[in-house]
């Protein structure tokens, strides 16, 4: 089988023939200013409460961190729900539901640009 890695622009595919102009959607599509509001708000709330920064915001120490930068060039609200209730082996799976990965997921969007 084959191993892929979906990001946005060209992508490399299994026969390495390019394909060009990969349409990029906006990561918030659908949501309307007030719901983004409220959502960035309580996935703020759930940042900190979860200590999400431990793992994912510099400190200038020599501890490596994962960064979350540019999140929306490479994941929709959907994706990032996803990834939050299947993470990385790497990352622990926050106990929350569905609308709380949704808060997160749209304040990660919006903040971590």
């Amino acid at each position: 089988g084959s191993i892929y890695r979906i990001v946005s622009g060209d992508m490399v595919v299994a026969s390495d023939k390019q394909v060009k102009n990969i349409e990029v959607v906006e990561p918030l599509e659908g949501l309307n200013p007030m719901e983004i509001e409220t959502y960035s708000a309580s996935g703020k709330a759930l940042f900190d409460t979860l200590n999400c920064a431990e793992c994912h915001v510099a400190r200038g120490d020599a501890v490596a961190v994962k960064e979350l930068s540019k999140l929306g060039e490479r994941y929709n609200v959907d994706g990032i729900i996803k990834l939050l209730d299947v993470p990385p082996a790497t990352m622990q799976r926050p106990d929350i539901d569905v609308e709380a990965r949704k808060a997160l997921a749209i304040y990660l969007l919006i903040e971590k640009e």
